[in-house]
C-alpha cells in the first residue's frame, strides 16, 4: 500500500473513531484520545481504570463518591454501600491524573448521620485497578498537599500522609502513611481504622461546637482546610499556610488530646456519649468476620501519647487546674504498646469536665492567650511564668523656671530581666533615658504653666509596669530652694529590739515636706510624714538590708540622705560561771568513813 493510500486510510479511521466518541462517549480500552475541539489530536491513550476502596469517618454507608480529573471534569459518580466499600471504573488518560475523589454525605454508622466534612483522597497516576480510600487522614493530607509548592501531586500526598501519621495519629499503627490512603481494609486493620477515625472526626466535631459555642459561625469543613493548612509545616500551631486560622488550631489541638484520651482508654465518646458499643456494631456491619486486634485490643502508640501531653499543656494555660496537670503527668508515664484496659488502669481520672471547659475558654481567648497556647504546641513545653516588673518613685511635681528638674524612678524585675524605660506626656523642655528612666532638663521662662499626663513605664520585653500619671508645674517669681536632710541612721540592731530612727530636714522655703523611702526593711515601717523608719525584728529578719534611700521633698525639688545598711544582728546569750556550795566535814576518826557531795 502506498503512503497515499495509508494516510487516506488513517484520516477516514479517525473520522469514525470521532463518530463513535459522539455517539458512545467513549472510547475502546487502549485506543487514541480522539480529535479535539481544535481539530487536533491530542495524542494521550484511554483506559479504564477500576477504582475502589472503603469511605469513613466512621463506616460511611451511602455516600455520593465523585472522581474528577486533574481539571476538575466529572469522570464517574458512585455511591458506597452497605459495607462503606465503593467501587468504580472512569475512563482516563495521563493528563487526567492525579484523580480527585470526592466523599459527599451518607451515613456515618457510628452517628447515624451525615459526616461533618467532605472526604477526599486521591489517585496518584494510570493503572488499570488502584485502591484509594477516604477518610479524615486522607481529607487532612489532601488539604495540606494543596497549600504546598505543585498543589496535589504523588510527592507532597505522601509528605502530607506522613505529618498526618505523626501530628493526628488518632490511634493509626500499621496504617501508617501511604497505607492510610491505599491498603485494602480488611480483618488486620479495620478495627484499627474505624476507631482511629472517628476520634479524628470527633475531634474536628468538638473543635466546631466549641467555636460555634462561643459565638462563631464555623463549619467541619472549615476546620479541616485551616488545619491541613496549618500543616504544612509539620504541626498544629497556627502558623502554617495561608488559610491556617490561629484560634481553630488552638481549639483543635485541646479537642484532639481529649478525644485521643478517650480512645486510648477505649472510651470514645461521640455526640456526648460512650460510643464503643456502636463502633462496634458498625465494624460488624462491614466486616463479616472477627478482626484481628478487635477494638480491646487495639494498642497506644507513641504519637497517642505525645499529642495527648502536649494538649493538655495547651489546656493549662487556661485551665491551670491540679485535674489536667495530675492527668499529664500520668499519661507521660504510659507505655506504647498498652492496650484499652491497661491505659485506664494507670490513669486515675479524665478531667472531663475540665477539658471541656478549657475548650470554651480556648474558643474565647485573648489573642494573647491564643498567642500563649500556640507557643506551647510549637514548642512542646510549658510557657515560662514571667513576673512584672516593679516601678516605684515619687517625682517632684513643681519646678522654678531656670531651675533644673530630675526625677528616676526605681525600678525591679524578680526574674533577673533586662529593663528598658518609655514615657509618654513628655515636656517640650525635658530629656528622657530610657535605659534609666530619667526625666531631666531645665525649663526656661517660656515653659512656665502645667505639664499634664506625664506617665512613666517599665517592661522587661513582656509585661509592663507604669507609675501614676502626674503633672509637673514650671513655676515663675521667686527661686525655690531645695529642702536639706540630715540625720546618721543606726547601722545594727539586735533581733528583737527597736530600731527607730528619725531624720532631720528643713525648708528655707517653709514648704510643706513629705518623705520617701525605698528598699525599707521588711520588718520596718515608715511615716511619709516625719520620715521615721522604725521597728522591731525578729530572729527570722537577721541578715543585712542594704541600699537604704530616705528622700525629702518640698513638691518642687527633692533631696536624700546618703545610702545605707542595717545589720540585724542575732541575739547573742551571756556566759555565766557555774556554782557550787556545800559543807565538808573537816576532820573524820581514822578507820572511819568519809564522804561529802555538794
Amino acid at each position: 500500500m502506498s503512503t497515499h493510500v495509508l494516510a487516506r486510510v488513517l484520516r477516514r479511521l479517525a473520522v469514525v473513531l470521532s463518530a463513535i466518541v459522539v455517539v458512545t462517549g467513549c472510547l475502546p480500552t487502549g485506543e487514541v484520545d480522539p480529535v479535539d475541539g481544535n481539530g487536533n489530536n491530542g495524542g494521550e491513550i484511554a483506559s479504564d481504570h477500576r477504582i475502589s476502596g472503603s469511605v469513613g469517618d466512621g463506616p460511611v454507608t451511602n455516600a455520593e463518591i465523585r472522581v474528577l480529573g486533574g481539571d476538575g471534569t466529572s469522570l464517574g459518580v458512585v455511591n458506597s454501600d452497605a459495607n462503606a466499600d465503593f467501587d468504580v471504573q472512569v475512563r482516563t488518560v495521563a493528563s487526567d491524573y492525579p484523580l480527585t475523589l470526592l466523599g459527599i454525605g451518607g451515613t456515618d454508622l457510628v452517628t447515624l448521620t451525615s459526616p461533618d466534612f467532605e472526604l477526599k483522597s486521591m489517585v496518584r497516576s494510570t493503572a488499570t485497578a488502584s485502591v484509594a480510600n477516604l477518610n479524615p487522614f486522607t481529607t487532612v493530607a489532601f488539604e495540606i498537599a494543596t497549600d504546598m509548592s505543585g498543589g496535589v501531586s504523588s510527592a507532597n500526598m505522601d509528605s502530607a500522609l506522613r505529618i498526618v501519621h505523626r501530628e493526628l495519629n488518632s490511634g493509626l499503627r500499621t496504617l501508617a502513611g501511604s497505607a492510610t490512603m491505599e491498603a485494602a481494609i480488611d480483618g488486620s486493620n479495620v478495627a484499627e481504622m474505624i476507631r482511629a477515625s472517628e476520634t479524628l472526626g470527633e475531634a474536628v466535631r468538638r473543635t466546631r461546637d466549641a467555636l460555634v459555642a462561643s459565638g462563631r459561625s464555623i463549619s467541619g469543613n472549615a476546620v479541616v482546610v485551616s488545619i491541613g493548612s496549618d500543616l504544612i509545616d509539620g504541626v498544629v500551631d497556627g502558623r502554617g499556610g495561608p488559610r491556617t486560622d490561629n484560634r481553630i488550631s488552638a481549639v483543635f489541638a485541646a479537642a484532639l488530646a481529649q478525644a485521643t484520651l478517650e480512645s486510648a482508654r477505649n472510651q470514645l465518646r461521640v455526640l456526648g456519649s460512650d460510643a464503643m458499643a456502636r463502633l462496634a456494631d458498625a465494624m460488624s456491619q462491614v466486616f463479616d468476620g472477627t478482626p484481628s486486634p478487635t477494638l480491646p485490643n487495639l494498642m497506644l502508640t507513641p504519637e497517642m501519647i505525645e499529642s495527648i501531653r502536649v494538649g493538655l499543656l495547651a489546656l493549662e494555660v487556661v485551665q491551670p487546674v491540679p485535674a489536667i496537670a495530675t492527668l499529664r503527668t500520668e499519661v507521660i508515664a504510659l507505655t506504647p504498646g498498652m492496650n484499652g484496659a491497661q491505659v485506664r488502669a494507670g490513669l486515675s481520672g479524665s478531667a472531663r469536665a475540665e477539658i471541656d471547659a478549657g475548650l470554651i475558654d480556648i474558643a474565647g481567648a485573648s489573642a494573647g492567650e491564643l498567642d500563649s497556647i500556640n507557643n506551647v504546641l510549637r514548642n512542646g513545653t510549658a510557657p515560662n511564668q514571667n513576673s512584672a516588673p516593679v516601678i516605684s518613685g515619687q517625682p517632684a511635681t513643681q519646678v522654678a523656671a531656670g531651675s533644673p528638674y530630675s526625677f528616676q524612678p526605681n525600678a525591679s524585675d524578680n526574674d533577673g530581666d533586662a529593663l528598658s524605660f518609655s514615657i509618654s506626656g513628655k515636656p517640650a523642655w525635658a530629656s528622657f533615658n530610657s535605659s534609666t528612666g530619667r526625666l531631666s532638663g531645665t525649663p526656661g521662662l517660656g515653659d512656665t504653666g502645667s505639664n499634664p499626663g506625664i506617665s512613666i513605664s517599665v517592661t522587661d520585653g513582656q509585661e509592663t509596669s507604669s507609675l501614676p500619671a502626674f503633672t509637673i508645674t514650671v513655676l515663675t517669681g521667686a527661686t525655690n530652694t531645695a529642702p536639706g536632710i540630715s540625720g546618721t541612721p543606726a547601722s545594727n540592731v539586735v533581733a528583737g529590739n527597736n530600731y527607730s530612727f528619725i531624720p532631720t530636714a528643713a525648708d528655707a522655703d517653709g514648704d510643706a515636706l513629705t518623705f520617701s523611702i525605698s528598699n525599707a526593711p521588711s520588718w520596718a515601717s515608715f511615716s511619709s510624714v516625719t520620715g521615721a523608719l522604725s521597728g522591731t525584728p525578729s530572729v527570722n529578719d537577721v541578715g543585712t538590708y542594704a541600699g537604704i534611700r530616705i528622700s525629702v521633698s518640698d513638691g518642687a525639688e527633692s533631696a536624700s540622705l546618703p545610702v545605707f545598711s542595717i545589720t540585724v544582728d542575732a541575739v547573742i546569750v551571756p556566759n555565766r560561771a557555774p556554782q557550787i556550795s556545800g559543807n565538808p566535814g573537816t576532820s573524820v576518826q581514822a578507820g572511819s568513813a568519809y564522804s561529802f557531795q555538794p
